[in-house]
């Protein structure tokens, strides 16, 4: 016996057809065209075997979650996107029963997994299908998998790996991007049909991105919003590009007043049961602004929020300035997962938890062993594959939750499937240091908001530039980002400066806190598990 226990929610709910099939999310055909959540239902009727399943799902772009049930052969298929935007548990239960849930909650029957909460500690959430629950599983970016009455069968459609490289001159690839994203952002206009358009926009590109696109394809129902402090570059850059837009744009301001009365109330709770689901940290940098304009009615409710979640990334980014001294071997690969996202506290490097820490190696070792690594490409690949599947996936992703809590639809276009295929295919020279995606948008520089608002240099002089540059430099910029947004959104208010230098010392930044008040939420017993004191 198969059990479903899916959650109501007012955006994205699920919809059935005929008690067989389940769907939430958003969803576009290959070619860009939106489908209407029923119509997939339909096609889904026509494809009840898992072959015909996957490969319709091959076959889709959007964020989703998808279950089939077979009652007659008492066999269930799950399938998430390709960035598991909407997250799916499954375990067994007392009476033998799968469980397929979309919401998890602990019951009396559950324990704590102690591996898992040594890398939450450390990481912010689970990698791999595990959650901090023993054998209670998540269906991870790009899977799909059969349930029946005797076994799972999980299977990957998609994966996130760079292959086929372009063997085109810049002006192409330039002009092949343009046209990919003004189809993808005319998707977007086709299928909010109506609604308003709501942009985080910070001083960064990829939120920039997504505002100067909707402009030129003369979409004009859109809001911005920033906030943190008035004063802020951020606030500033963000302030004059939608008023070089002709953009409605509002500001909330954080203070340490906001964080202590909204960090005493039931509602930070409610959100943190909402989106931790045993497995990642809740996202909580734009919560505070999403619940002031919902409460000031800024953001009406048929809205949809477009963040721009993850142009950095997926151009390149994230690849480490060290990659190029590494040896080619998995093993230069593990030191760098675990030096660039393993850094939630140092208890990595203590000889005291050397058990965890070679359990720890050993997980991500078969993660990524069975990928070949003959060149610098392939480090490169895969080291952004496992941030795809599980960072991404599990901390970036979802982080629109908050949007889903406060009952807002979102959209993320910069990872649609096109734009992920293109990056795919672009050689590691023209990534490294998203030489492409900044030189791309310094030449497109649509309405010169990309040479006029250098967000990395703005409002610096030359010698602070060049100071960075120094050793001594470098270590204060670490110092400064470590510290930073304790001013910045006045996170102090949240943590308090007696907890910041007692109880979370070792805790490297906000997050690494945040994953530690999550736990403290779900009273995990500090005497068992030492570790996360």
């Amino acid at each position: 016996m198969i059990k479903l226990k899916l959650s109501t929610h007012v955006s994205f709910p699920w919809k059935n057809f005929n008690n067989i099939i389940f769907s939430r999310g958003y969803f576009y055909s290959l070619d860009g065209a939106h489908i209407t959540i029923e119509n997939i239902n339909k096609e889904l009727s026509n494809n009840l075997d898992f072959y015909s399943f996957k490969n319709f799902i091959k076959n889709i772009d959007g964020c989703f979650s998808i279950i089939v049930y077979n009652k007659e052969k008492d066999e269930i298929f799950v399938a998430n996107d390709r960035l598991r935007g909407f997250p799916i548990f499954y375990y067994l239960d007392n009476n033998q029963r799968y469980v397929i849930t979309d919401v998890l909650r602990k019951n009396n029957n559950q324990s704590f997994d102690d591996l898992s909460l040594y890398e939450f500690i450390n990481l912010g959430y689970v990698s791999g299908k595990a959650t901090l629950l023993k054998k209670v599983f998540q269906v991870q970016s790009g899977e799909c998998l059969v349930i029946d009455k005797d076994n799972i069968k999980v299977e990957y459609y998609y994966k996130f790996l760079h292959s086929n490289y372009f063997d085109e001159t810049v002006s192409d690839l330039y002009l092949n991007f343009k046209n990919i994203l003004i189809n993808t952002f005319s998707c977007l206009i086709d299928s909010s049909k109506g609604k308003p358009l709501i942009v985080p926009l910070s001083g960064g590109l990829d939120s920039r991105l997504i505002l100067s696109t909707l402009h030129e394809l003369n979409f004009t129902d859109v809001k911005c919003f920033t906030y943190g402090l008035s004063n802020s570059k951020e606030v500033q850059i963000s302030q004059s590009i939608a008023s070089e837009l002709g953009f409605e744009w509002h500001f909330v301001k954080y203070d340490k007043n906001k964080w202590q009365k909204i960090s005493k109330s039931k509602i930070l709770k409610d959100y943190f049961s909402f989106s931790g689901n045993y497995t990642s940290t809740p996202h909580i940098q734009d919560f505070l602004a999403v619940f002031e304009l919902k409460e000031n009615k800024i953001i009406p409710s048929e809205a949809i929020i477009v963040p721009g979640h993850t142009g950095d990334f997926i151009s390149g980014g994230h690849i480490p300035s060290l990659l190029l001294e590494q040896e080619i071997s998995h093993e230069s690969l593990y030191k760098m997962i675990i030096e660039t996202h393993y850094i939630h506290t140092n208890q990595i490097n203590i000889d005291k938890y050397e058990y965890y820490n070679s359990k720890i190696k050993l997980k991500i070792l078969d993660q990524i062993s069975q990928y070949n690594i003959n060149s610098i490409d392939d480090l490169a690949s895969i080291f952004e594959f496992w941030e795809w599947r599980e960072r991404q996936s599990k901390f970036i992703i979802n982080s629109c939750r908050v949007y889903e809590f406060f009952e807002y639809e979102w959209r993320i276009p910069l990872w649609n499937l096109a734009i992920m295929q293109f990056w795919s295919r672009i050689p590691l020279n023209l990534r490294f240091g998203k030489k492409l995606y900044k030189d791309f948008l310094l030449k497109d520089d649509y309405k010169n908001i990309y040479s006029s608002y250098n967000y990395k240099n703005y409002g610096e002089n030359k010698l602070l530039q060049n100071f960075k540059k120094l050793s001594i430099g470098k270590f204060l910029s670490g110092i400064h980002k470590r510290y930073n947004a304790y001013q910045k959104y006045k996170y102090i208010g949240l943590v308090g400066y007696d907890q910041l230098m007692r109880k979370y010392l070792d805790s490297y930044n906000i997050k690494s806190i945040i994953s530690k008040k999550y736990l403290e939420y779900l009273k995990i017993d500090n005497d068992e598990f030492d570790f996360i004191r």
